[in-house]
């Protein structure tokens, strides 16, 4: 009996895993005893995630260093708006839309200004200003030194963030962030009198 494929003739090879037919002298297709052996395909070198965590490790230490790198930005080369809010402006981004088409402020309104606030240290302002900016001015550098403190532990991020519920976590953001943009509304609006 001879196998079926013969790279000769243009045929293509049997697929990994499967068994190679073989005729008789009759023509007949026969199962043949003979295996094909499975190769095992390595990843690329680049494909791989240094030291034995996932890229997705990596990619959420580069976030939470990031944070801490904006604070020193908004800290060194960013001044707080005496307006309570446009700070972003000297960022190069454009001026709040609701701010300047009817006098009321975005729910993002003053967070730049409260976290650069936080980050000038002057942290009863930032509070006054825009309590959610001073809420993220101190989840900023918290975020990083939980994922330095996960990653000192040998842990990988990708598996410590997807064992936190955030359920309850992000109920309670939504909920300060919306009573921060309330107070904030009634801060431009001068409803304190």
């Amino acid at each position: 009996m001879e196998p079926s494929f013969d790279p000769a003739e243009g045929g293509s090879p049997p697929a990994a895993g499967t068994i190679p037919q073989t005729t008789d002298r009759s023509g007949r297709a026969q199962a043949s005893d003979l295996t094909v052996a499975s190769s095992v395909v390595e990843p690329a070198p680049f494909l791989v995630a240094p030291f034995g965590r996932s890229w997705e490790h990596w990619i959420l230490l580069g976030i939470a260093l990031t944070g801490v790198v904006v604070l020193v930005v908004l800290g060194v080369f960013v001044h707080p708006d005496p307006r309570g809010f446009g700070t972003h402006e000297q960022l190069g981004l454009p001026p709040c839309k609701p701010m300047l088409w009817w006098n009321v402020p975005c729910p993002g309104c003053g967070v730049t200004t409260s976290v650069s606030l936080a980050a000038h240290g002057q942290f009863w302002a930032s509070i006054r200003n825009q309590p959610f900016g001073f809420v993220v001015a101190l989840l900023l550098p918290a975020f990083a030194a939980w994922c330095g403190w996960q990653t000192l532990r040998g842990r990988d991020l990708n598996n410590a963030v997807q064992g936190v519920r955030v359920g309850g976590w992000a109920v309670l953001l939504a909920g300060v962030m919306t009573a921060a943009w309330i107070y904030k509304v009634a801060l431009t609006r001068h409803w304190f009198g």
